[in-house]
């Protein structure tokens, strides 16, 4: 989530004329090479695999500007919060060992007790491979 402008030094807001999905395209663009750049300059991502990375048809980054709230719509900036803070799998559900690099992801139900059964386990990069399908393709994960 993001605003449509800025502000500068002196406290004035400027908006942005973006209203066109091809503006938010551009965006789109400008933001996942800051990232990937930033990535490379932090040795968290190879100089390749960002070029790679760019290359593919889906980046796992997105930029929506359907979604407008207006000065003084409270309510409606509540509900975007929320949705946007609310991550696609419970914390409470992915247990990650460092040492194994295994995910392990538990059900949504409890049982009596108060823990959970184990639904499966993933090396981490399927793990991230499939919330990767989930996020962008906008598919149900089937965990088994």
């Amino acid at each position: 989530m993001c605003t449509d402008g800025a502000f500068d030094r002196e406290g004035g807001f400027h908006r942005l004329p973006i209203d066109a999905q091809q503006d938010a395209e551009v965006l789109k663009k400008v933001f996942e090479r800051r990232v990937l750049d930033l990535l490379v300059a932090h040795e968290r991502l190879s100089s390749t695999f960002r070029k790679d990375m760019l290359d593919w048809e889906y980046t796992g980054f997105s930029v929506d500007a359907s979604i407008k709230v207006h000065t003084g719509e409270w309510g409606k900036l509540d509900r975007l919060i929320r949705y946007m803070a609310r991550p696609c799998i419970a914390n409470e559900r992915v247990i990650y060992n460092e040492h194994t690099g295994q995910v392990t992801v538990k059900s949504a139900k409890k049982f009596e007790s108060g823990g959970r059964p184990i639904v499966a386990e993933y090396d981490v990069l399927t793990f991230l491979g499939l919330l990767y399908y989930f996020i962008i393709i906008r598919q149900p994960i089937k965990w088994l």
